[in-house]
Order: structure tokens, then sequence, then C-alpha cells
């Protein structure tokens, strides 16, 4: 079993990755020695809620959908940003996440379905928690506004051959039958940083709407791809 270590803010080294090395950095448990530990199959770990004001929003608790300036994808409403470039998943296994580059970083949301009344983020903690053993990474939990979230380092080799550490966000958001999985890549995994806000904000702004269709106990909800996307 890896070992997870808790704080309760924190900033990690980064590494920023271009678009094309999203999907490189391979996610597992391993240590951190400046860190009071836990194992990941203490009955202790619990998931703290996110703030009032932290996205994305649950369609079901709004009275009415905003339509004024955003994009419809189905399960996902966003509110376009400047200069954003859009990754729609392919309608096939293995399903890739909706991905949204917003200047040096990038993030990548995927929305499962989840039985009502369950807290689906603990159910996503725990395949995180089994993907990511064996592996040289170190996962952290850091609680946020978003309540807690994983914060991955992965020990990752530059174009250049120099040996850096790549680093990615984990939020788990969970709302009315659904879960959001949301990673963050890029300068955006400093807490502190203008890509942070960039990237907060934009979250903060995301809805997601479940609707009534049946589905699989956590099986991916995929967007719809829109008939038109611009980027503004």
């Amino acid at each position: 079993m890896g070992i997870f270590s808790r704080k309760r803010r924190g900033n990690r080294e980064s590494a920023d990755l271009s678009s094309s090395q999203l999907d490189s950095v391979d996610l597992a448990t391993g240590k951190d020695p400046e860190d009071s530990q836990i194992t990941a199959d203490d009955d202790s770990i619990v998931l703290s809620p996110r703030s009032s004001d932290a996205g994305p929003l649950d369609a079901e608790s709004l009275s009415e959908l905003p339509t004024d300036g955003y994009a419809d994808l189905g399960i996902v409403r966003f509110h376009p940003v400047s200069g954003m470039q859009m990754n729609m998943p392919q309608n096939q296994e293995p399903y890739s996440p909706l991905t949204f580059i917003i200047a040096n970083a990038a993030l990548q949301v995927t929305v499962f379905a989840c039985p009502k009344g369950e807290d689906g983020r603990l159910k996503r903690y725990e395949d995180i928690t089994q993907a990511y053993e064996g592996s040289d990474s170190t996962v952290t939990q850091v609680e946020t506004r978003y309540g807690t979230e994983l914060h991955v380092s992965t020990p990752v080799t530059a174009p250049d051959g120099r040996a850096g550490v790549g680093v990615v966000r984990i939020l788990l958001v969970g709302g009315h039958r659904w879960v959001a999985q949301l990673v963050i890549h890029g300068a955006a995994v400093d807490l502190d940083s203008a890509a942070a806000k960039l990237i907060d904000d934009f979250i903060d702004s995301l809805i997601i709407v479940r609707g009534s269709n049946p589905a699989a106990p956590y099986s991916i909800l995929l967007p719809q791809n829109p008939a038109e996307f611009q980027q503004v």
C-alpha cells in the first residue's frame, strides 16, 4: 500500500507540460518524509466538503440554468475564456477527458454517474489510490476551498533529458447523482499563481447537468459535441 501525506495547503515544484504531454504523467503513490503520513486504507481519511462558492455548480441546485454566454455540452456547461482551446473526448473506449487549455495550464474534466445519496468522491478516491500504488509518485492531500485535493508529484524526464518533477492537482467534486474528477496540469498547480486563479475561476463557472437518464454506477457521462464551438 502506498504512503499518503496530508497538508492544509502548500505549493509544489511544478513542471509546465505542453498539451501533447498532458496524458504522459503516470500517477501513483509514493513517500514524502516531510509530512505526517497515513496509509491509503486508513479509516481516518475523510474528504472535506468544498466551499459553497466553489464550482462546479450542480444544475439541480439552480432555479434556472444560465444560457447567456454559456456553451452547452450536455453534461457540462461552461463560460468560454478568451484564447481557450477545447479538446472533446472520443466517443469510444478508452475515453479521454474533456480538456480545456487556458494560457499555460490545462483542466481535464471527467463526470461519472453516481447512485442517489452516495458520496461518489469516496469511490473515486479508492480508484485513484489503487491506480497510484507501486510507482515513484508522491500523493499529498491538500485542503483547499474545493475540499480535499490530491496533489501528485511524479518524476519526469524533459525532452532535453533533464530530470524533473511533474505535478498535477486532482479535485473530486460530488453532486446529485454525479461525481466530477478534475485534473489540473501546468502552471495552475501552484495554488498562488495567476494561472491557478484563471483555472479556479473557470471551474467555479462550470455547471454539471446530470439529467434523468439512467446510467450504470460510476460509468462515464460523456459530453455532447456542440454544433459549433468558436474560440473567443
